[in-house]
């Protein structure tokens, strides 16, 4: 966080991370040196067990990322006047947390408010005042869904944040199969400044406009993203562990007016549910139909059990990339120009289905389609967020079974890229020339390529626009 970008000759900046001893920590940029750390709650009655230091499991107290707001109301890139300036975390495994802390005043920072549903009981503290019960947050789980923060119209006139975040995680998730679940099946939009509820979807929450409601928890970020480039997030995607992908307009100042949509089923009928851990990307493209469409990349993957394949027992699903065909329009319902006109939500039986080995199709094969989808090999999996760029997609994976040479024990990550509208290889990229062709032995799926998407696009855009660190 820079809290004066004029100081010569390194600015007046401050690092924040947090630690899996409980503690987010400052540190100064220009030394190097820690200057404060705020250890939570939840990590006193595991200080003992953090100093004896014993041999066994891994001890998770907070591991989650932390995001920043600032509000520079007078627009000169230094924190003063009635600047605000906000970080928000989760605990990720360490529970089911999350905090907010006031660093407005860089060496004085102070708590602000928490969100809590320890012991299943959802509850939000402010300040040093008595926890108040809030129900909602009953479902809340491991707080595994960075906070994204955002201006929202419902929020204009007062200039505070929005915070957009899936439920969390379940641990009915770490067996194979998984036992009963229990929590994490939401998406939350709340005030950034209160840790009031505007709108939640899910169990217990607000039903689904459009499909079915959610079932599954939702580690994931979320993929917020402002359509019309104006200062105001319009729409989130995000996936959940069973498989679909869910759509949210939150453009209206009005929230019950704010639709949610099941966009996607993309589980077999039977197995394994396909895992959604990290969040979708949006770029806009228009061939091969007459209207521009809004291209939704995810990729699945079960990345807390990296080494499960078709001969695991149980066996694990086959996981896949996804190119989902969604309207440009801000109408939920609406499904403007050709086969976004098809029933949702997109079923695999809607997508044209592209091999492994498959090096190109062509624009017209799946213009009958919602989109298409392309195989992995045997247990690869998806394990980062996919990236659009100049129309490239690119995305990581680890293949259990793949070896890179005779002397290493099977299991090795690969990058891969693909021309994100045709899926294919071939593509030269002319205005990235370090990018130059490439390829791997085992299959052809490290790729090359290509029209600059909401991801990058809005990225710029928002943090210039609107002030958000």
């Amino acid at each position: 966080m820079t809290y004066d970008s004029s100081i010569r000759p390194l600015p007046d900046q401050y690092l924040f991370y947090v630690q899996n001893n409980g503690m987010l920590t400052a540190v100064d940029t220009a030394t190097g040196k820690e200057k404060w750390s705020f250890l939570i709650e939840e990590a006193l009655p595991k200080l003992s067990e953090l100093r004896d230091n014993k041999n066994g499991p891994e001890l998770y107290i907070a591991d989650g990322s932390p995001e920043v707001f600032f509000d520079d109301q007078n627009g000169n890139g230094k924190v003063d006047g009635s600047d605000r300036v906000w970080l928000f975390f989760g605990l990720r495994r360490g529970g089911r947390v999350i905090y907010a802390i006031d660093i407005t005043q860089k060496d004085a920072p102070a708590f602000k408010w928490k969100i809590t549903a320890q012991g299943g009981t959802g509850k939000v503290c402010n300040g040093t005042g008595a926890c108040a019960s809030v129900p909602a947050f009953d479902e809340l789980g491991q707080t595994w869904s960075t906070p994204s923060v955002a201006r929202i119209r419902k929020l204009a006139a007062s200039g505070d944040p929005a915070l957009i975040f899936g439920g969390g995680y379940d641990e009915a998730e770490d067996t194979v199969p998984p036992g009963t679940r229990t929590m994490g099946r939401a998406l939350y939009i709340i005030n950034g400044n209160t840790a009031a509820i505007i709108k939640a979807w899910g169990n217990g929450q607000s039903a689904i406009t459009f499909g079915s409601n959610l079932s599954y928890a939702i580690p994931s970020d979320v993929t917020a993203i402002s359509t019309d480039l104006d200062p105001f997030i319009d729409r989130v995607y995000v996936g959940d562990l069973g498989g679909n992908v869910w759509r949210f307009d939150i453009d209206d100042i009005d929230e019950n007016n704010w639709q949610g949509e099941q966009l996607a089923s993309l589980s077999n009928g039977s197995g394994e549910k396909r895992k959604f851990f990290f969040p979708p990307a949006v770029a806009p493209q228009k061939a091969p139909f007459n209207d521009p469409f809004d291209a939704v990349y995810i990729g699945s993957g079960d990345k807390e059990h990296p080494l499960l394949t078709s001969k695991s027992t149980p066996p694990t699903t086959d996981d896949r990339m996804f190119m989902l065909i969604d309207d440009h329009s801000l109408r939920a319902s609406g499904r403007a120009g050709n086969p976004a006109n098809s029933a949702l939500p997109i079923t695999l039986g809607s997508l044209l289905t592209i091999a492994n080995d498959k090096v190109d199709i062509l624009a017209s094969d799946f213009v009958s389609y919602q989109g298409w989808m392309r195989s992995l090999d045997d247990g690869e999996k998806v394990i980062n967020a996919p990236s659009v760029f100049f129309d490239v997609l690119r995305f990581g994976t680890f293949a259990p079974l793949v070896s890179p040479n005779d002397c290493t024990p099977p299991g090795t990550g690969r990058l891969n890229e693909l021309n994100a509208l045709l899926s294919g290889q071939q593509v030269n990229s002319p205005n990235m020339p370090s990018f130059g062709q490439a390829g791997r032995a085992e299959t052809p799926q490290m790729l090359n390529a290509a029209n600059m998407g909401y991801q990058s696009q809005m990225d710029a855009y928002n943090a210039q626009q609107t002030g958000l660190g």
